[in-house]
C-alpha cells in the first residue's frame, strides 16, 4: 500500500490581537484620555508639596495602566519610577513582607534598566524594619542621590483591609509612610479600588493627607478613541458610538468586547466591523459574566441591522 499524505492549506498568521482584557494595558497606541490625569500628577509631582498624590476609581476602570504609564513619564522626567502591587505583598509577617516589597522594587527597577541594592532574606529576621531601611531603601536612595524616586503603591486599599488585623496594617502603613521621610526626594503615588471618601481616614493614616484625583469611565469620543487605534479593523464611528452605549466607557468592557469582536473577525477574515457583528459576538463568544457593566441587558434595548454580504 502506498502511502498517502495529505496536504492542509496553509495556516492563517493572524494579526496579533492588540486588544487586552485580562491584565493591565502595556500598548501605548491603547492609552489613551489619560492626558489631564498625567498632567495633574506630573504638576503636583513638581511642586514643593510633599504630600502624597492618590488616584482612585471603580475596578478594570484603568488605575494600574495608568500607573504604568505614569512610569513612562517619570523616566522621560528624569525620575526614578518604583512601582509595587500591594496585592501582591505578603502580609503573613512584616520580615515577609518587607522581603517580598524589597524584591519587588529590585526586579521592578531591573526591568526599566535601573539597578538596586542588594537585598538578602536572612537580614530581616531580628530587626526587619532597621535592616531594611538601613542596608536597601538608604542604600538606594544614596545610589541615585539627586533624583527624585517616586514610589508607586498600587491596590493601596489592602492596608486598609477590615477582614486584616487594624493593628497590622496601621504598622504596614507607617513604616511605609516612613519610608517617605527619609528625603524629601522621595515621592508617593497611590492607588484606591473604588472612592476615596467612603475610606475611614483613621484606616489610612498617614496616607490620608494626600492629593486626590478620580479616574473615570471614558465619554463617548473618548471610546471612539481608543476603539480606532486598532490598525486593523475597519470601525465607523457610528459603531463606535453603539459599543459606547452597551459599555457606558467602562475601559475594562470596552477591552474586552473589543478583544473578542477581534477574535471573531480574524476567524471570518472579516475587516469591516457592523453592528450585527458585534451582537453576533455578544451572542456566541460572551457571556454576562464576561462584564463589569450589564452590557446584555443593555443589549437588548438597542436595535441593530444584520450583517450584508
Amino acid at each position: 500500500m502506498e502511502n498517502s499524505t495529505q496536504t492542509l492549506p496553509p495556516k492563517r498568521l493572524l494579526d496579533k490581537n492588540p486588544f487586552v482584557f485580562d491584565r493591565p494595558v502595556d500598548n501605548s497606541n491603547l492609552f489613551v484620555s489619560r492626558e489631564e490625569a498625567l498632567s495633574w500628577v506630573f504638576d503636583n509631582l513638581g511642586n514643593s508639596l510633599s504630600m502624597p498624590l492618590t488616584i482612585h476609581g471603580a475596578p478594570g476602570i484603568g488605575r494600574t495602566t495608568f500607573l504604568r504609564q505614569v512610569q513612562k513619564e517619570a523616566i522621560l522626567q528624569d525620575i526614578i519610577p518604583v512601582y509595587v502591587n500591594l496585592k501582591q505583598m505578603s502580609l503573613d509577617s512584616f520580615s515577609e513582607f518587607l522581603w517580598v516589597f524589597g524584591k519587588t522594587i529590585v526586579g521592578g527597577l531591573a526591568d526599566i534598566g535601573f539597578s538596586a541594592p542588594p537585598l538578602e532574606k536572612r537580614m530581616l529576621i531580628l530587626r526587619p524594619w532597621q535592616a531594611f531601611q538601613q542596608s536597601f531603601w538608604r542604600q538606594l536612595i544614596k545610589e541615585y542621590s539627586g533624583r527624585r524616586i517616586l514610589l508607586i503603591l498600587d491596590n493601596f486599599e489592602t492596608l486598609a483591609n477590615k477582614s486584616i488585623s487594624a493593628e497590622a496594617t496601621r504598622a504596614y502603613r507607617q513604616y511605609l509612610g516612613g519610608l517617605l521621610e527619609e528625603s524629601q526626594d522621595v515621592l508617593a503615588l497611590t492607588s484606591f479600588a473604588g472612592r476615596i471618601e467612603t475610606y475611614d481616614p483613621v484606616e489610612l493614616a498617614p496616607f490620608h493627607q494626600s492629593l486626590n484625583y478620580r479616574i473615570t469611565q471614558f465619554s463617548e469620543s473618548q471610546t471612539g478613541e481608543l476603539i480606532n487605534q486598532n490598525p486593523v479593523l475597519s470601525i465607523q464611528q457610528s459603531l463606535a458610538s453603539y459599543i459606547y452605549s452597551l459599555t457606558r466607557g467602562h475601559p475594562a468592557d470596552i477591552q474586552r468586547l473589543c478583544h473578542a469582536i477581534f477574535e471573531r473577525m480574524q476567524l471570518y477574515n472579516f475587516r469591516v466591523v457592523t453592528v450585527a457583528d458585534v451582537v453576533s459576538t455578544l451572542r456566541t463568544e460572551l457571556k454576562p459574566a464576561d462584564f463589569r457593566r450589564p452590557i446584555f441587558h443593555q443589549k437588548e434595548k438597542l436595535s441593530y441591522p444584520s450583517r450584508e454580504g
